[in-house]
C-alpha cells in the first residue's frame, strides 16, 4: 500500500501525487532492477513519478497514445 503526498496548491486545491500502484509492485519484487534498462533506476523513476501530479501523467500519456496510434495508423498494412 502506498500513501499519497499532498501538495496544497496557490489556489487552495489539494493536488494528489502518487506513484502508481503497479510501480509500487514492481519495486517490491525480488531483484526487481533487474527489468529496468541499465541507464534506469527506481530513484530516477521515483523522482519523477512524484515530480508531477496525476492529472499531468495523464495528459502525458494521452499524447503520447495520440502518437502511437498515428503512427501505427498512418503506415499502410502489410501482408
Amino acid at each position: 500500500m502506498f500513501h499519497a503526498n499532498v501538495d496544497v496548491h496557490v489556489s487552495g486545491l489539494n493536488l494528489k501525487k502518487t506513484p502508481h500502484p503497479d510501480y509500487d509492485k514492481l519495486k517490491s519484487l525480488t531483484d526487481a532492477e533487474q527489468y529496468l534498462k541499465p541507464e534506469v533506476s527506481f530513484e530516477i523513476l521515483d523522482e519523477y513519478a512524484l515530480k508531477i501530479s496525476d492529472n499531468k501523467a495523464a495528459s502525458e500519456l494521452q499524447k503520447a497514445r495520440k502518437k502511437l496510434f498515428s503512427l501505427i495508423f498512418k503506415h499502410p498494412k502489410t501482408g
